[in-house]
């Protein structure tokens, strides 16, 4: 599913190294990775003897290396997992230059794992260990990776999920894994076992991603449908979203239509996805979009979220009705 080789044939294999770096945007691969290192590694019965955990600025690199340097009882390995200690960026010069050294020494019955969300690739533990150890960065995956997976979710249940449905439960969501994941089990509390999934099955159960939701709302102004838009916008404020956030995503918005419109007239969407790093279906759908607007109309209208923005942060008028007449004008347009 994902190209995640060496920690995949390390975990099948049961044979590790004695040193890893998770970092990434992706919480899901890093929680599902430190699970299945505990799993694999530690045995129930001496997890409690065999097992460090370190979080934040306590994870001090004397400690660690204490445990680190300790055999294990009654066990092969022993384990220990730094999450979120701030040694791979910027602030703890001192102690990731310490945490470096320690790196260096680690016995062959211990393994240490570093799970980090802010990671600096010049740091100088980073280097260390990318060179000594293995350090993967786990990102979302691709549209058709994530498609896969959420199929892979559905079949314990038996539910009949075809790939068209599971690619839309993916466009619907467009978040993390964690989210995706929730939908999915909602959607298996809502279907029986060897139903079929329908797209207004995913419609009524699924929540919407704000980025998908601005993404209707844009369709909406981009097919002068007023009314629409202006409900959907009103929806998006009785759900307590920032005026500010919303207006952000409609220049965003807006302003990959116009790119996906001009590059398409170069490149394939696929080279568009890459150089824009952005999904395919977005791309797609952003050429679908861009037929809706004339190109003065689409400047134009990126112009005004620009003029909305600081008429709004200069006090001229209030977030909530400058979006709103932005939204009025861009569908009459």
């Amino acid at each position: 599913m994902i190209s995640l080789k060496t920690l995949n044939a390390h975990i099948k294999s049961n044979n590790f190294t004695n040193l890893y770096l998770l970092h990434g945007e992706e919480d899901y691969l890093k929680k599902f990775y430190e699970n299945k290192f505990k799993e694999k590694i530690l045995s129930e019965s001496m997890e409690m003897m065999n097992f460090d955990f370190y979080e934040g600025k306590s994870a001090n690199p004397e400690a660690i290396n204490d445990a680190l340097q300790t055999v294990p009882f009654m066990s092969e390995k022993r384990l220990a997992i730094v999450k979120n200690s701030g040694l791979f960026a910027t602030g703890r010069k001192d102690d990731s230059e310490k945490m470096a050294k320690v790196t260096e020494n680690i016995p062959d019955t211990s393994i240490l794992m570093f799970i980090e969300d802010n990671v600096d690739k010049r740091n100088s533990l980073y280097k260390k260990l990318s060179k000594i150890g293995v350090a993967e960065e786990l990102n979302t995956p691709s549209e058709a990776e994530l498609t896969d997976w959420v199929i892979k979710l559905f079949k314990p249940s038996e539910i009949v999920v075809s790939r068209a449905a599971a690619s839309l439960i993916v466009r619907t969501v467009t978040a993390d894994m964690l989210s995706i994941e929730k939908e999915v089990k909602k959607l298996e509390s809502f279907k029986k076992k060897g139903e079929v999934l329908m797209p207004e099955d995913i419609e009524i159960i699924c929540t919407k991603s704000l980025e998908t939701r601005v993404f209707d709302l844009v369709d909406a102004v981009a097919s002068k449908n007023i009314s629409s838009a202006l409900m959907m916008y009103k929806n998006l404020i009785t759900l307590k979203e920032s005026p500010i956030m919303i207006l952000g995503l409609i220049y965003r918005q807006l302003r990959l239509i116009y790119l996906c419109s001009e590059l398409a007239k170069m490149v394939s969407p696929a080279e568009i996805a890459t150089s824009l790093n952005i999904k395919s279906f977005v791309v797609s759908n952003c050429i679908r979009q861009s037929k809706n607007f004339s190109k003065k109309t689409l400047l134009k209208a990126i112009d005004n979220c620009l003029k909305t923005d600081f008429n709004i942060k200069s006090g001229k008028i209030s977030d909530v009705v400058g979006v709103e007449v932005l939204l009025i004008g861009a569908s009459s347009s």
